[in-house]
């Protein structure tokens, strides 16, 4: 590697952002021929490794952030699963047709129908706006099992039409402004 100011062959980099990163987050060391050089560049070199400083800690909150966001997602995992396909970018998932009346509620998350982290990744962040919600109503008609015939889901109309949701499932949400 080369001398980031004179071009020579580098010996010695800044210890400050030796652990910095670029833009893009990929890894990366500003480096010197020698001490010489290392202090003569100090002043134009100040403000990049204050950056590539910043940026490290920037992607370990993220990564931190987003670890902790799957884990959560996994552990009380609401689908039950029969089958991951992928066609090109799109994993197409297949549940039951029916589910086991008094079955369990959350379900092990199926990691050997997954070929790659992404592919996990993308099926743990599907349908997170709705989750929440999703795991509320399973737990509830469980805790009043017995004391209805059946518990329901229903539609809400809302003022501002936000959005329509289809994932090829037996269910839809429309949201709609009543008109």
């Amino acid at each position: 590697m080369a001398c980031s100011r004179c071009g020579r062959a580098s010996a010695v980099n800044c210890e400050k952002c030796a652990e910095g990163l670029e833009q893009n987050g990929e890894p990366s060391q500003i480096l010197y021929c020698g001490r010489q050089c290392l202090e003569a560049d100090k002043k134009a070199h100040a403000s990049d490794c204050g950056l590539r400083i910043d940026r490290l800690q920037l992607f370990r909150a993220g990564k931190l952030v987003q670890d902790a966001f799957l884990q959560s997602r996994e552990q009380p995992f609401d689908l039950c699963i029969e089958s991951v396909k992928k066609n090109g970018h799109r994993l197409i998932m297949k549940e039951p047709k029916v589910y086991k009346k008094n079955g369990p509620i959350y379900f092990e998350f199926p990691n050997e129908m997954f070929d790659n982290e992404r592919d996990k990744k993308a099926m743990l962040t599907w349908m997170t706006c709705s989750d929440g919600l999703a795991q509320m109503f399973n737990l509830l008609e469980a805790a009043v099992q017995g004391l209805f015939t059946k518990a329901s889901e229903v539609c809400l109309q809302l003022r501002a039409e936000l959005a329509r949701i289809d994932d090829g499932s037996n269910w839809r949400l429309r949201w709609s402004n009543g008109g």
